[in-house]
């Protein structure tokens, strides 16, 4: 839904604003993620779920390097994490400690990135309200969606293993926080995507 609403906006001639544009990378991965959600369990759960831990952490230090501009800071997440996923490439097989590593290094990604958003605001003194701005809605729901569905992945596995109806009933607890999830960020866009009357794609 989150895709289709930007689509249609775009193609009107609405006028995006900067921080829906860095964010629209994490976007389109939770629309092609929907129609993976539905039969993982049926495949690779270990599979999915790294490559799907590769791809959302680089959407997201794509999506907080364009709003908050600190090259090192994230050159340094950026290349520690690929270093992390490559040694752990190597090792998932004889290793006991699993996907934990890249869950935690997401969240203090998006906990470091969201402390550093909110000092810079404060620090600019900017007039502009935090409910007026489109990153306060949005890295509120890439705190929601990471701190809820990222243990929750994990769960799932052990669950996997050892009683699968329990793991069922995690799934669906995973699919309501990423519902949750899409709803906020489709009426985010709702509210800060506005069709230009001047110019027009069409």
């Amino acid at each position: 839904m989150p895709l289709i609403v930007f689509l249609f906006y775009y193609f009107k001639g609405g006028k995006i604003e900067k921080s829906i544009f860095n964010f629209l990378p994490f976007i389109v991965l939770m629309f092609f993620a929907t129609f993976v959600e539905c039969h993982f369990f049926k495949y690779s759960v270990k599979k999915w779920i790294r490559l799907y831990d590769f791809l959302e952490f680089y959407t997201l230090l794509w999506f907080f390097y364009k709003e908050i501009k600190l090259k090192k800071l994230y050159s340094f997440f950026s290349l520690s994490y690929l270093l992390l996923y490559i040694y752990l490439i190597i090792t998932w097989d004889n290793t006991k400690i699993a996907d934990q590593p890249l869950v935690i290094f997401t969240i203090l990604l998006v906990l470091v990135s969201g402390i550093l958003w909110f000092i810079n605001v404060f620090k600019n003194f900017e007039e502009t309200p935090l409910y007026k701005r489109t990153g306060f809605y949005i890295i509120g729901v890439i705190l929601f969606y990471i701190l809820s569905t990222s243990l929750s992945f994990l769960f799932t596995e052990y669950f996997w293993k050892n009683n699968r109806e329990n793991a069922f009933i995690l799934r669906n607890i995973i699919l309501s926080f990423n519902t949750i999830s899409r709803i906020i960020i489709t009426v985010t866009l709702l509210k800060f995507l506005k069709f230009d009357k001047n110019e027009s794609k069409f």
